[in-house]
């Protein structure tokens, strides 16, 4: 998607204070996803003399305000911001607006889970050349090893609640077809019958409530012991109480259930139960169960 004519507006008018890099897709592969930009990242990287960096993949589009919300960061003192965003399908229809949750932040969450996409990021000049650049390996997502090296070098996200991305939807975006290398094995079971009578027991409403109230439990230990030792970063707006009064209320909403991506791996003649953050392209599709066990899914 091209800048729309505000986003122009704002290239012209920030252009001696930051640099933006915008990706673009590289020859795709069999599962029709492009490769990463990392190696022209770092190109432009060397390229830039502006004080401040921006990114923007070819398939996102920043709103008018993107660049000003950046801006407005890196004048109060940030040298690495996070922006909430907008998902949007392959229809150009809206599917979810970010959580504000979402731009809690910590060294432990970085390692957790793989925030933020780069198109949401802006950074001060020379940060990722201080921790080696953008790596060129091609295994694995290259903004969360980028992110995690500066996290262990003790730099730490910004984070705002202002939406300022459309990104773009897609089934055959890498993040969801790229083969996962590693994963946690739960147990194994000996055929699809029992990985049915699994998914099924787990769906009941009583295994349900104390799968809930073991995870909040656990849940909101982390983040208390985080928030105590006065290292939760919340976006800009939210404090540290109405962070964890909002977490509070979404780990004991029973209308989010629990292990609902269980998966299930043929290994062996039987099947390896894994959890959905470690089974990616690895789980494999049941027949004739998915109305039934909506958890056996690729």
């Amino acid at each position: 998607m091209a800048p729309d004519r505000g986003v122009r507006r704002l290239h012209r008018r920030h252009r001696r204070r930051g640099a933006v890099l915008r990706g673009r897709a590289g020859p795709a592969d069999p599962y029709g996803a492009a490769r990463p930009p990392r190696g022209p990242r770092n190109i432009g990287l060397a390229a830039s003399t502006a004080p401040a960096i921006a990114y923007l993949d070819y398939d996102d589009e920043w709103l008018p305000d993107h660049l000003a919300v950046l801006q407005r960061e890196f004048d109060a003192g940030a040298r690495l911001v996070a922006t909430a965003s907008i998902g949007m399908n392959e229809q150009g229809a809206e599917e979810y607006r970010s959580h504000p949750l979402n731009g809690l932040w910590h060294p432990k969450l970085q390692l957790l889970w793989p925030l933020y996409e780069p198109s949401r990021v802006g950074h001060v000049r020379g940060l990722p050349e201080s921790v080696g650049g953008w790596t060129t390996d091609h295994t694995g997502m290259e903004d969360w090893d980028l992110w995690l090296r500066l996290a262990d070098a003790g730099e730490r996200f910004t984070t705002v609640l202002d939406r300022t991305v459309r990104m773009l939807l897609r089934g055959t975006s890498r993040r969801r077809t790229m083969t996962v290398s590693h994963r946690v094995d739960l147990g194994t079971l000996p055929d699809e019958a029992a990985c049915t009578s699994l998914t099924e027991a787990i769906a009941a409403p009583a295994v349900q409530d104390e799968l809930r109230a073991s995870f909040a439990d656990e849940m909101l230990r982390f983040y208390r012991e985080i928030a105590d030792a006065g290292e939760l970063v919340t976006p800009h707006g939210m404090s540290v109480d109405e962070a964890l009064t909002g977490l509070a209320e979404f780990v004991t909403d029973p209308a989010v259930p629990m292990l609902r991506e269980l998966s299930y791996v043929p290994e062996g003649g039987g099947f390896i139960v894994i959890p959905p953050t470690s089974a990616g392209s690895l789980a494999t599709r049941l027949p004739n169960v998915d109305a039934v066990a909506p958890g056996l899914r690729q």
